[in-house]
């Protein structure tokens, strides 16, 4: 089967607004679908890189999505907890 130009452009331009680029792992699923190997994905994404002014812009974010730590999803509560507290007793002891 053969690298489809128009669905890989638009997959990778719907990411591009969704996330601000792409990442790997979404070619090796893109490949999945059209049937494929990564490697020919990745070899014909290279190539269009290079000569075609539609993937110019396309920005490539890593191998693939970082994983977010339970601890970091907390982070803003505990700090707008702290700052509420903080605000709580300067005004108490002021």
């Amino acid at each position: 089967m053969k690298v489809d130009r128009v669905f890989v452009l638009s997959h990778l331009k719907e990411k591009q607004i969704e996330q601000g680029g792409y990442y790997g792992s979404e070619l090796s699923d893109l490949a999945k679908v059209m049937k494929v190997t990564y490697r020919a994905v990745r070899m014909r994404l290279t190539k269009w890189i290079k000569e075609d002014p539609d993937f110019f812009n396309l920005i490539y974010l890593g191998k693939s999505l970082p994983s977010i730590a339970l601890d970091e999803e907390k982070i803003p509560y505990l700090q707008r907890h702290f700052i509420e507290e903080r605000t709580r007793l300067n005004y108490r002891y002021s």
